[in-house]
């Protein structure tokens, strides 16, 4: 059933080695510039807690969900993560999973490689285990470097391996999405629709404290609590069983199509092209327009609850000076303070902009 697996990890890894490093060690580059400047900042008790102070808002609940150990060195780092957690995560997981899967049907080596001692379903699992790997290597990552800054180790590696597994169920996810359509650029709109879903249902659950976060990836990773009172590894399984269900009904669904063909029957298209349609530049804009507008429209709705998070932190400054001051942002230079965090606003803006071109490149 599964003859030719490790010939065919063998290969996923060898042609796509490149790619996995730079996803494995850019998200990491990412996340040391984070941590290295939070211990930097708040190197003190009471600088960790005016921080834990001027975060303290629905805002915040909506985009990170509720972070247990807040005030505490390992909650911070938790916090600054969490977008890196809650989105580069899903979207690194859908990259490496539909690279190895939809593309190379596309492409057409996968049927090439099949005509050899390969099974059917053997393709399918060497890339999820890949991308699994790529993943646990990840995580891992993570959970070395806040430990080296200073945070728990065992929250830091319960932590890292509660991303390792957001980003296995998102593996999954991808992975019956790929059976499910037939092109790879509908394998990302429909994972990042499935991740996004996720992201913005465990927000509102948060915020009204709701048992709904438990039926949400991000939210079940969040109840591990890595830096509370009391951190809770079983969440981490339910995850583990959950990734590998979705793994399963992916092998299922593979089974039961012929290689570069869909379960879902594409839709059909006119006889005839337009003239805008037959240029190079109609082409493209019609292939990508989908995805241009979910980037886009996804893009501007983080960046407007990113502004109304200024606002609020702004206000909290405003009416506790002893605030800024513990985190180095007094009224007097309430600018600067600003200014800081649209750059990081910025940064991470240019971060989407720059995953929607490998996209759009790549399929």
């Amino acid at each position: 059933m599964l003859t030719g697996f490790g010939t065919m990890t063998r290969v996923l890894w060898r042609t796509g080695w490149k790619v996995i490093s730079a996803w494995v060690i850019g998200l990491i580059a990412l996340a040391t510039s984070s941590v290295a400047s939070i211990a930097q900042l708040y190197d003190t008790p009471e600088k960790l807690r005016g921080y834990a102070d001027s975060i303290a808002g629905d805002t915040m609940v909506v985009m990170n969900g509720r972070i247990a150990g807040m005030g505490t060195l390992g909650g911070t780092f938790a916090n600054e993560l969490a977008v890196v957690a809650s989105l580069m995560v899903p979207i690194m997981a859908i990259a490496l999973t539909g690279r190895a899967t939809r593309k190379e049907e596309e492409a057409g080596r996968l049927e090439l490689l099949l005509a050899s001692r390969i099974a059917h379903r053997a393709p399918l699992l060497a890339a999820m285990t890949v991308s699994a790997l790529a993943l646990l290597a990840f995580g891992l990552g993570v959970s070395v470097l806040i430990a080296a800054y200073g945070a728990p180790v065992t929250g830091s590696l319960l932590y890292g391996l509660g991303m390792a597994v957001l980003g296995w169920i998102s593996v999954g996810v991808t992975a019956v999405v790929a059976q499910l359509v037939a092109h790879n650029r509908s394998v990302w709109g429909m994972a990042l629709t499935v991740a996004g879903a996720s992201y913005l249902l465990r927000g509102m659950a948060a915020i009204r404290e709701s048992p709904l976060v438990w039926a949400t990836p991000h939210g079940l990773i969040d109840e591990t609590r890595p830096f509370g009172d009391e951190p809770r590894w079983w969440p981490l399984l339910v995850g583990v069983v959950a990734a590998g269900l979705l793994g399963a009904v992916a092998m299922w669904l593979n089974g039961r199509r012929d290689v570069d063909d869909a379960l879902l029957p594409s839709r059909g298209a006119p006889a005839r092209a337009s003239s805008w349609l037959r240029t190079p530049i109609g082409l493209a804009v019609r292939q990508h327009r989908g995805s241009t507008v979910g980037w886009a429209v996804g893009a501007a709705a983080l960046m407007g609850v990113y502004g109304g998070l200024t606002q609020e932190i702004l206000k909290a400054i405003e009416s506790n000076p002893a605030l800024g001051e513990l985190i180095g942002a007094g009224a007097a230079d309430a600018s600067d303070f600003l200014e800081r965090i649209l750059s990081v606003f910025l940064m991470m803006l240019g971060i989407l902009v720059a995953a929607y071109v490998v996209v759009v490149l790549g399929s």
